[in-house]
């Protein structure tokens, strides 16, 4: 995923890392399922980037979902391209490696 968000412009990185953050930070004080959601419930990432960038809240959405669907197509697009190599030399005995042609 990280590749993938690499081949995004600038300002997509930095709308996309702006959620995920928040996103993490109420993960990272959640103890339960319930306490996640209701600190999404309280102040939705949409609300916290509608307000930081200027847009509404459905257009921050809107943003975010454009955002993910290009990630997934690149994802999606390097995936085809790779392969498993494996290795029968005797310091890579029964490695398998991932990688993208």
């Amino acid at each position: 995923m990280k590749m993938a968000q690499r081949s995004l412009s600038e300002e997509k990185r930095i709308f996309h890392s702006f959620i995920e953050e928040i996103e993490l930070a109420y993960v990272n004080q959640a103890e339960t399922a319930e306490q996640y959601f209701n600190l999404l419930t309280l102040q939705h990432p949409y609300q916290q980037a509608a307000a930081k960038f200027n847009m509404t809240v459905e257009e921050a959405r809107q943003y975010m979902l454009a955002i993910d669907a290009e990630l997934q197509g690149e994802v999606d697009r390097k995936m085809k391209s790779a392969v498993w190599l494996e290795y029968n030399q005797s310091h890579f005995q029964n490695k398998n490696f991932l990688t993208f042609l």
